[in-house]
């Protein structure tokens, strides 16, 4: 497959995904919550499908079972505001940037949270994404090739007992955010990039 194909597959699959993160977003915003099977989020008396390789097929909870936890409320949607290089983009209150190398890691926590990751000289995000463990996150991204010379994060924490589907809500919001403001998404949002 030719260089310039390639390019616009992934260009293809970014703004059908954009799409879908800024719809899920907008049904967010006009009924205060996710659909019941987005970000990970389910019904209460199921359990979900595994993999095709472990071939376990969703079903009804036994009536003396403990709820599914990923049934869980959704996060309030997160409201535009500011642009995403704002430190208080989508309403929230982003932490001071800092140079996304090893040693600027050192002190921070392990809380969960949703982070950006951009290039200080344009502005541009290069990356948003939601994790359990922003230290220990933040530091595999530190080794990756941003292509820019002193590629910056910054962070908004979360509390220790959010779900994982909470996590990704918000990290939808965002990317949904972004996408109602430039029609894309970030450059290596759906890129497995390496050193």
């Amino acid at each position: 497959m030719s260089h310039a194909l390639a390019d616009d597959k992934e260009e293809a699959r970014k703004q059908r995904e954009g799409l879908e993160f800024y719809l899920l977003w907008q049904y967010r915003l006009e009924f205060g919550s996710s659909t019941r099977c987005n970000h990970g989020r389910f019904h209460a008396r199921y359990t979900k499908s595994t993999d095709r390789k472990r071939n376990i097929r969703g079903q009804r909870l036994p009536n003396d079972a403990l709820d599914n936890l990923a049934s869980k409320s959704s996060m309030p949607p997160l409201q535009p505001q500011a642009s995403p290089h704002e430190n208080n983009w989508m309403g929230l209150r982003w932490s001071t940037p800092k140079e996304l190398r090893g040693t600027n890691l050192q002190n921070e926590d392990t809380s969960p949270g949703v982070y950006k990751i951009f290039d200080p000289n344009t502005l541009e995000i290069l990356y948003v994404g939601e994790t359990t463990d922003l230290k220990s996150r933040l530091k595999t991204h530190a080794a990756k090739n941003w292509q820019c010379q002193s590629p910056h994060f910054s962070f908004v924490r979360l509390s220790h007992d959010i779900q994982k589907h909470q996590l990704r809500e918000r990290e939808s919001d965002l990317l949904g955010g972004f996408y109602a403001l430039t029609s894309t998404l970030p450059k290596f949002q759906l890129i497995d990039h390496k050193k």
